[in-house]
């Protein structure tokens, strides 16, 4: 269940202050939501500590949780989901865990129905060079140059140039920064200014 509540703000959101998300308990608290990202009144993303994904649509005074989650995902916390700045429809994961891979790109897809489905990418990196196995705790999406993502992890900031690319290249950017784990990144876009957590 996303439970939303008076900080979340009030124009549009449900009265009883909570979502039931499918697949998910309010009585298991092994069922939690880890990541929520807010596009617009109509429009919410959230992720579980579990791998799931739920983009979340308000019609005609309703609002209905689809899951966008496929097997390709795995069932690891997910830290952060952003989307491209002018298109809500391309969906980017930071994701925990050991053993797996941390950073996804999803297509969402919606039919002439209105449902929601999403393909997903793993962009952690090509074969033979991905990232460090470790978990991606944060990601940014320059607003100027949208296919470079910043993404801050157990062992620092790494960058890509173009996450569009078949074999996606990261490099570490953590030029200047003491050697600790990064949990938040912000990127003014005015002064070009990275700012890191």
């Amino acid at each position: 269940v996303l439970q939303l509540d008076d900080a979340q703000g009030t124009g549009g959101w449900p009265a009883s202050g909570t979502i039931a998300l499918p697949g998910l308990s309010r009585d298991n608290r092994n069922d939690l939501v880890s990541a929520i990202l807010y596009i617009n009144d109509a429009l919410i993303f959230a992720g579980t500590n579990r791998g799931q994904v739920f983009r979340i649509a308000l019609d005609n005074g309703t609002w209905t949780p689809t899951p966008i989650r496929t097997k390709d995902l795995p069932p690891n916390w997910i830290w952060e989901i952003a989307t491209l700045p002018d298109d809500p429809n391309i969906l980017f994961l930071a994701m925990a865990g050991y053993g797996a891979s941390h950073v996804w790109q999803g297509s969402i897809k919606i039919d002439a129905a209105g449902n929601a489905s999403a393909v997903w990418r793993d962009i952690s990196g090509k074969p033979g060079k991905p990232l460090p196995d470790t978990p991606v705790n944060c990601l940014v999406i320059d607003p100027k140059s949208t296919k470079t993502i910043y993404i801050g992890t157990e062992n620092g900031v790494f960058r890509t140039n173009d996450w569009t690319k078949p074999d996606v290249v990261w490099e570490l950017f953590s030029a200047g920064l003491p050697n600790t784990a990064v949990y938040d990144l912000k990127l003014y876009s005015a002064t070009r200014l990275l700012r890191a957590a």
